[in-house]
């Protein structure tokens, strides 16, 4: 696949597209990485290092690849910007040489401005928002384990109530299946469900 609008010296990323979306989904990440041959690795490692450069960082930059919060990214910025991604996570997750990353390609802080738009929400969920806004900001697995593991007991109370009440109320294909008929558009809506989902995983696994 060809980025007709990516700049000559960011080429090398190209070939790692068809990687798809998985690279930013946060159950498929680990096995993507398993998957590629050694060879493959050093390559993609060689990409890293160009991207992580600091003439490729002023490079995405200019591009536009490399925002905060959670922006919409149409074309090519947007199967970029899972690379990007794909990048932070192999950084987070120590491997070298990616955990050489000056900083984190994509920073997904506290969403700044209005709470997202939930009205095709199924009403029956209108009671998950507020933790839905909440915790559907963290996006990498780590956070959502320091974030659990740091919590005060009656947070992590409330949260286990929470959990308990969706099970009770088979609330959670519901919330699988709004996910699913979201997830293609990208917003922030679809990604803070998704983020919420997996975080209520490990809220129940502990």
């Amino acid at each position: 696949m060809a980025l007709t609008s990516l700049p000559d010296e960011l080429k090398c990323l190209e070939k790692w597209i068809p990687l798809g979306e998985g690279m930013v989904d946060k159950r498929k990440q680990k096995k993507i990485w398993r998957k590629l041959r050694r060879n493959d690795r050093s390559e993609l490692g060689t990409a890293f290092d160009i991207a992580n450069s600091v003439h490729g960082r002023a490079t995405l930059e200019a591009w536009h690849a490399i925002e905060g919060g959670d922006p919409e990214y149409p074309g090519d910025r947007f199967v970029i910007r899972c690379l990007l991604i794909f990048f932070d996570y192999l950084s987070e997750r120590g491997i070298k040489p990616f955990s050489n990353a000056s900083e984190p390609f994509v920073t997904f802080g506290p969403v700044v401005g209005p709470p997202g738009d939930w009205t095709s929400l199924d009403a029956r969920l209108e009671f998950i928002i507020p933790a839905l806004e909440d915790y559907g900001q963290i996006f990498f697995e780590g956070d959502m384990v320091d974030r659990i593991e740091s919590m005060p007991e009656d947070e992590y109370e409330d949260l286990k109530s929470l959990l308990r009440r969706i099970d009770e109320n088979d609330l959670g294909e519901v919330m699988a299946s709004w996910c699913d008929e979201h997830k293609e558009s990208h917003t922030t809506e679809s990604d803070r469900m998704e983020n919420f989902m997996l975080f209520l995983d490990f809220v129940g696994a502990g």
